[in-house]
């Protein structure tokens, strides 16, 4: 098992993103959040998130589907009485949940979980976004979302409503190389899938495949762009 993480503010006067990584000889929780900052308070969201959600996977240490889902539920009610009844503070999240023999992925939002089996990109999350929708429609295409007039439309969200529906799914790990990639949207929307699968085939390291992949963000994104975090793991199975 090898990892790296990161978060950077980009082109903004504060970062809004919050990324955390736990990981033993037992079991992996990694977890990236993206505050909604045109609501306010996206920094205190996204932090409130990502502790809360690390707090009950310590607790209880599952990985099953149900426990996940009821992490991400018990965040929402936490981001709910922050808000004492409005909408000004919300935030994606995406998490990895592993005990090594197999994983649950959870998400809300257009914060992304990519998974790689011996270097090829074999499934990733589905947004939550007005642009997604247009791609179910057949209006677009997915790679038309990354730069989409309603890019930032999103249609889930962590303390919009008393009860969120996250989407959860559990993945079977083949025996093999797997690396997976949790990123915000000011990283995957400046990265195409295909660049992250010629990054992943030349790093020898979790740490070497975010570096490259960072880099290609950093040589195209406007002075402006947005808060940029991601996670990169890898696990030989």
């Amino acid at each position: 098992m090898d990892y790296d993480f990161y978060s950077d503010r980009g082109g903004r006067n504060v970062n809004e993103d919050s990324v955390f990584v736990f990981a033993d000889e037992s079991g992996i929780c990694a977890l990236l959040a993206d505050g909604l900052g045109g609501q306010g308070n996206g920094d205190l969201a996204s932090q409130t998130v990502v502790r809360s959600v690390m707090d009950s996977y310590m607790r209880d240490r599952s990985v099953q589907p149900s426990a996940v889902a009821g992490y991400i539920g018990t965040a929402n009610q936490r981001i709910r009485e922050i808000n004492q009844g409005k909408n000004t503070t919300m935030t994606t999240i995406v998490g990895l949940f592993s005990d090594l023999a197999g994983c649950t992925v959870a998400h809300v939002g257009d914060s992304r979980l990519y998974h790689f089996a011996d270097g090829r990109l074999v499934m990733q999350t589905v947004d939550h976004s007005v642009p997604q929708m247009a791609v179910a429609l057949g209006e677009i295409s997915a790679e038309e979302i990354r730069f989409h007039p309603d890019r930032n439309r999103i249609l889930r969200a962590i303390g919009a409503d008393d009860h969120v529906k996250s989407d959860v799914q559990q993945l079977k790990l083949a025996p093999g190389f797997h690396a997976f990639l949790l990123c915000s949207d000011g990283l995957w929307e400046y990265v195409t899938e295909l660049e992250m699968e010629a990054d992943l085939a030349k790093s020898k390291t979790a740490k070497e495949w975010l570096h490259f992949m960072r880099c290609r963000r950093d040589m195209i994104a406007p002075d402006n762009a947005d808060n940029n975090s991601g996670i990169t793991l890898f696990l030989n199975v």
